[in-house]
């Protein structure tokens, strides 16, 4: 006794009846019109895409995860490289310089600051400028006095404007005195320094 078949084994099995058909038409077909020269070379194309199918296209996914790969490693070579470097005391002290080493001249420093002072609507009417002492030494200091008239907040903004917007400036010392008690002003002298490679 036969085992019975689904509708869908039916189906199938009739579909690949009429595939097999057709080829067998089409190849009979194309026997009479290409020849057995055009069959074979039928052949051959079919046989070369299945090998590109099976062999080659594999191999090609292989190489482009190999090239990932590289580059992974390759990006990771880089990034010890530069940690080595960032560690490196030698490095550290040229970077260092490097900073300082700007095209930004004296002047342009000193005019930064005194945009700074007019954005926080201080009048620098004076202004002591010093350089330091800079023989054997690979920075030049130019020490400022700046005597400021103004509120404690546009102090204190002033201040923060110029160690946020020059970076190679530092802050020595500040000293206020008030006026009078209830006064909104403060006499103010700060005294920077400006580090540049000379």
């Amino acid at each position: 006794m036969k085992p019975a078949r689904s509708a869908q084994a039916v189906t199938a099995m009739a579909q690949l009846r009429g595939v097999w058909v057709r080829l067998r038409w089409g190849l009979g077909r194309g026997k009479v019109l290409l020849g057995w020269e055009g069959m074979a070379g039928t052949a051959l194309i079919v046989a070369c895409a299945a090998t590109w199918m099976t062999n080659l296209r594999p191999l090609e996914a292989r190489i482009a995860a190999d090239r990932v790969q590289a580059a992974a490693q390759h990006d990771a070579a880089r990034a010890r490289t530069a940690d080595r470097d960032r560690h490196d005391p030698v490095r550290q002290l040229q970077a260092f310089y490097a900073f300082f080493g700007r095209d930004d001249t004296l002047e342009s420093w000193l005019d930064k600051l005194h945009e700074i002072g007019t954005r926080e609507g201080l009048l620098l009417q004076s202004a002591e400028y010093r350089a330091a002492d800079m023989q054997g030494l690979k920075l030049g200091r130019y020490e400022i006095v700046l005597p400021v008239t103004a509120t404690y907040p546009q102090l204190k903004r002033f201040v923060a404007g110029i160690l946020a917007e020059i970076p190679i400036a530092s802050l020595d010392e500040v000293s206020i005195r008030k006026r009078k008690l209830g006064d909104a002003f403060v006499d103010a002298q700060l005294q920077l320094t400006l580090y540049l490679a000379p």
